[in-house]
């Protein structure tokens, strides 16, 4: 009897281990379903099949659907039947018969539409108790667009409406952010967002996260899922990611991450982690898989020895603090204020206008254009300028007319040295050393035609995007294509800028160079770790008629929203008066410049090399070791070698002129 009793014991533990797990989970970020073999959805729907007890799926929805999702799910996915179920009002809702349906499926799918009416209709009803049930046995749940914004136990109900991540940044407390945690609660300490990146929806991730830590002082994670991509999470909470976008996970370093100056959003360093399709994330222990390459900043500090200002908007009225730190703030009221613009001239003239009526009465206009590529008044009026002010320029003007005449070769020389200079709303991505050409291109980034080109390099770590929030229609492109550009072109830094702020960078009294950000608007700093990353491989049809988009992932990178309060530092500024040149019986290096090569005889150790210009610039720098030659295409001029020997804690400089 007791070895019966044993056994019986035994069977009950078995069933229980094998039978009574944790459900699954499968979150949609929204957009439309393709029904080609090698969609976008094609694999993430036969998961949820395929992980099911009885491949039967329940398709609910806050009103009638048609029959084309069934459909897909039973000739494209394997299921063995699938229904729709309209549950619309709370009778129906709270019915035992529905309850009863719906507990013979094995995959529940909750579609999209407002998320308010399942959290307000649903919340304590029989459905309510139907997801909970099957999820605890075993169950698969999946929620597209609203439908997955329910699934996480902190929920976004969007109760009020629908809140904008633009006015997130400028107050996380507002009324259209409405948080709760009665509902479902299938992923602790989680809230989720959908529509991620096509939608720019990265600041209202990080406000409801804010949000919470202020009202109910706990610190909580954000998952953003992006449209046409899922992650499918099984029983282990394994993620595995689908799709054309990325599934991006948020966390705060600190219980003291978020602050506020104001009402406006505060963030020091939000660490996230951007997964493409292939990638898997366990939600146990943190390891990440998927990615194969390494992406690891080429430069990683900033040395320029000028102040630049940078806004977000093209438009005057939206750079009244702006105009006024350039004119009398930054130098001298009565300083030459050079306005380099395109070939039409009435926006510089209204911006001029600006300038004089804060009493920067000494301004000039002209167009950087061929036509003036040899004009010696612009000329002169270059070398006399001590602030000079971008705006209105076309790319392909500006940058032709400086690589070609003599002016502009005089401007880019100018914008070099110590001055001051300013660029305005979308010339403010002239400023780093990666330009996004086309970002106000509507589907560039989802198309794959982003088109990257050289900038200035007066930040040479680092690109920038301006008008964040202009226009809807561009908000995939001004999401994706900073992380994207930082990816392909190994950069640190990213900035975003939007109507409401502008950055100002300079050394302080320390001489370190710091970024410092105006406004009722946080300026938004992305910066690389270089850590594992890649590039989306999967298009929405899964065959050759788009190129694969433009969007870029990676297992770490820090995200900072900063202001006047804290701003950011980016490197250590070189400063070449403290640097002694030794003795020359102690010299271990001689350099020497011939036929556009330099020559390099030293001892057998290695060593840093770097080549900087009179105002402090970086030109070059190579790790080397022993004698080493190598070509330069460089301007004339005289610069200061440099030779870091770590390993002997010793450096050495020496001039050299190129003749």
């Amino acid at each position: 009897m007791k070895k019966i009793y044993s056994l019986l014991i035994f069977i009950i533990f078995i069933n229980y281990y094998c039978f009574s797990q944790n459900g699954k989970l499968l979150l949609i970020g929204g957009g439309s379903e393709k029904e080609t073999n090698n969609s976008w959805n094609s694999k993430a729907y036969k998961w949820a099949i395929d992980k099911s007890a009885n491949k039967k799926v329940a398709i609910i929805a806050f009103g009638t659907s048609t029959s084309w999702l069934p459909d897909y799910f039973v000739a494209k996915c394997g299921a063995a039947s699938a229904v729709n179920f309209d549950i619309s009002t709370n009778e129906i809702a709270n019915s035992q018969s529905t309850y009863d349906a719906l507990m013979t499926y094995d995959v529940l799918f909750l579609k999209g539409g407002d998320q308010y009416n399942y959290y307000n209709i649903y919340k304590n009803t029989k459905t309510h108790q139907a997801l909970a049930d099957k999820f605890n046995s075993g169950g698969v749940i999946c929620g597209t667009s609203a439908g997955l914004a329910i699934l996480s136990e902190i929920v976004y109900t969007a109760q009020n409406s629908s809140a904008y991540p633009d006015e997130c940044l400028k107050n996380p407390m507002n009324s259209d952010i409405t948080l709760a945690n009665d509902f479902l609660g299938y992923f602790p300490d989680y809230v989720f967002d959908t529509h991620f990146t096509i939608r720019a929806r990265f600041p209202r991730l990080l406000a409801f996260m804010a949000n919470w830590k202020f009202t109910k002082n706990e610190n909580i994670r954000g998952l953003g899922v992006d449209e046409m991509t899922a992650m499918a999470i099984d029983e282990n909470k394994v993620g595995t990611v689908f799709g054309i976008g990325s599934v991006n996970i948020y966390k705060a370093f600190s219980n003291t991450t978020f602050s506020q100056n104001k009402t406006k959003l505060i963030a020091d360093s939000v660490n996230i982690i951007q997964l493409l399709q292939g990638c898997t994330y366990n939600f146990n222990t943190s390891e990440i898989t998927g990615f194969s390459q390494k992406t690891t900043p080429e430069i990683i500090k900033e040395d320029g020895n000028y102040t630049i200002l940078a806004s977000g908007s093209n438009n005057l009225s939206e750079n009244t603090a702006f105009l006024n730190d350039f004119a009398t703030i930054c130098g001298n009221i009565s300083d030459q204020i050079l306005i380099v613009t395109g070939s039409n001239q009435n926006v510089a003239n209204e911006f001029k206008l600006a300038l004089n009526n804060l009493g920067a009465n000494n301004v000039a206009i002209f167009s950087a254009l061929s036509i003036n590529s040899n004009n010696e008044t612009f000329k002169n009026t270059i070398s006399q300028s001590k602030k000079i002010l971008f705006l209105e320029n076309n790319y392909t003007d500006l940058f032709n007319f400086i690589s070609s005449g003599t002016v502009g070769e005089a401007l880019s020389k100018k914008i070099q040295e110590n001055i001051i200079t300013a660029f305005v709303g979308d010339n403010s991505r002239f400023i780093g050393h990666t330009v996004v050409e086309n970002y106000l291109t509507i589907d560039a980034a989802y198309k794959g035609n982003i088109i990257l080109k050289e900038g200035f390099k007066l930040l040479k770590t680092t690109a920038i995007i301006p008008n964040m929030f202009l226009n809807a229609d561009y908000y995939e492109n001004t999401a994706s294509s900073l992380p994207y550009s930082m990816i392909y072109n190994k950069l640190t830094y990213g900035i975003w800028l939007n109507k409401n702020n502008y950055f100002k960078y300079k050394a302080n009294s320390e001489n370190k160079p710091f970024l410092y950000a105006y406004g009722n608007s946080p300026v938004m700093i992305l910066k690389n770790k270089g850590t594992n990353s890649g590039f989306s491989q999967q298009t929405a049809y899964g065959d050759d008629t788009n190129k694969n988009p433009n969007f870029a992932g990676f297992e770490s990178m820090t995200l900072s929203l900063i202001d006047e309060s804290i701003p950011y530092q980016l490197g250590e500024m070189v400063d070449l008066s403290s640097i002694s040149t030794p003795e020359k019986s102690k010299s271990f290096f001689t350099i020497s410049y011939f036929n556009n090569q330099i020559a390099i005889q030293t001892i057998k150790e290695k060593y840093q090399f770097s080549l900087y210009n009179l105002s402090g610039k970086i030109i070059l720098s190579k790790a080397l070791s022993g004698d080493e030659s190598f070509p330069v295409n460089i301007a004339k001029g005289l610069y200061l070698a440099k030779f870091n020997v770590e390993k002997e804690q010793r450096i050495e400089c020496k001039k050299i002129i190129i003749p």
